[in-house]
Formats: structure tokens, C-alpha cells, sequence
């Protein structure tokens, strides 16, 4: 089991929350007129993933301290995507996570967790659009990224990503991740996958 730490996955029980403001600002204002006459008819586009923003987390400072948080660091390419459970802490929203089974490449940190491992993160909303948190775009198969994992030891979901910095996918042949505003992020952002992993080999054990 991961030792608690004030940086640990922000976790899919957080798109609840951020759901219900999202519901807020899109449902019909009783005061406008609209409302019983206005259709029902959805005008959502499911191949439209819904942007979340996560709430600010003590976020790891730098790369050494992102892999000190981390159980398990592997570049890995994603196998499947598939539907999780229910993410419904509030009763006021409905969702799903998402478990992504990665096929691991190499270790950078941790113990080798054999061929295979079991991410579970944010999946969908209850209207069956994808979640893209932060910026970063939804996991989908075939993605090639790093990966920087904590062990919660669950017989589905066996790892989460390291707050809102864990996973850093391989797009054009640089690294894209969650858009935000802190040291980390900005210096990941956009650099190749082999440099970021030099960096972390320099770390050492």
C-alpha cells in the first residue's frame, strides 16, 4: 500500500464534484423562460471529451521529487481502455472511471511489476463523454507515455497516477501533459520522452 502523501492522485472521486459544477452551469435558468417547454432532446457531442479542471494539489516541485512520490515510474504503451466502476460520492452525479491495462517497456523506478499493469483514472461522464482533466487529453489505446504510479493494492485497479503530473504522453514525438501553471509541469511539457528519461535515470536507485 502507498504511503500517504499530500500529493497523492487527485482520483476520479474528484470529477463528482467538478461534475456537479458542470451541471450547474449548463442546466436551463428556471428564471428564463426556458425549462418545462425547452426540449429535453441532448445536444451533447459523446465524441467531445469534457474539459475538468482539477482543484490545486501540493503538487511534487520538480522531477526528483515527482519520482520520489511515485512507487512505480515505467514508460509504458496503453493495450485497452475500458469502463471502470461507478463514481458517484456526492449522489448528485454519475460517472465512470476508466482502467487503462499498460504494457510496460521499461522500468525507470520501483520494482518490476511484470508485463502488465492496471491504471485506474478518470473515465466518463454520465452522458458517456470522456474526461479530459486539466488540459491533458483522455488515455486512449496505443498511447505511449510515462508513467509515475502509486500501489493501491486493489484487485482491479492496482495503480493510480501521482496527482494531476502522473502520466506524460508521447505526441509528435514530444511529451504533452496537463496544462497547468507550475514549475514541473512547464518543464516537462513538450520535451522528448528520451530526454525526460535520462533525466530520471540520472536520479538513480
Amino acid at each position: 500500500m502507498a504511503r500517504q502523501r499530500p500529493w497523492l492522485p487527485v482520483g476520479v472521486a474528484v470529477v463528482a464534484a467538478a461534475a456537479v459544477v458542470l451541471l450547474a452551469l449548463t442546466w436551463p435558468d428556471a428564471d428564463s423562460g426556458e425549462g418545462e417547454e425547452t426540449s429535453t432532446e441532448s445536444t451533447v457531442d459523446p465524441d467531445l471529451p469534457v474539459a475538468i479542471d482539477s482543484p490545486e494539489t501540493g503538487d511534487p516541485a520538480d522531477l526528483a521529487s515527482l519520482v520520489a512520490a511515485s512507487d512505480l515510474v515505467v514508460v509504458a504503451t496503453v493495450d485497452e481502455v475500458a469502463r471502470g466502476r461507478p463514481v458517484d460520492p456526492t449522489g448528485t452525479a454519475s460517472e465512470e472511471s476508466a482502467l487503462v491495462t499498460l504494457r510496460v517497456e521499461e522500468v525507470l523506478a520501483g520494482e518490476d511489476p511484470g508485463t502488465t499493469v492496471v491504471v485506474e483514472e478518470e473515465g466518463w461522464l454520465g452522458d458517456g463523454r470522456r474526461i479530459a482533466m486539466d488540459g491533458a487529453s483522455p488515455t486512449e489505446a496505443g498511447d505511449r507515455a510515462i508513467w509515475f504510479l502509486v500501489d493501491v493494492g486493489e484487485p482491479d485497479a492496482e495503480w493510480l497516477t501521482v496527482g494531476r503530473v502522473g502520466r506524460w504522453v508521447e505526441r509528435g514525438g514530444v511529451l504533452s501533459g496537463p496544462l497547468l501553471d507550475i514549475p514541473l509541469a512547464i518543464d516537462i511539457q513538450d520535451r522528448p520522452l528520451d530526454d525526460v528519461v535520462a533525466d530520471i535515470r540520472a536520479l538513480g536507485p
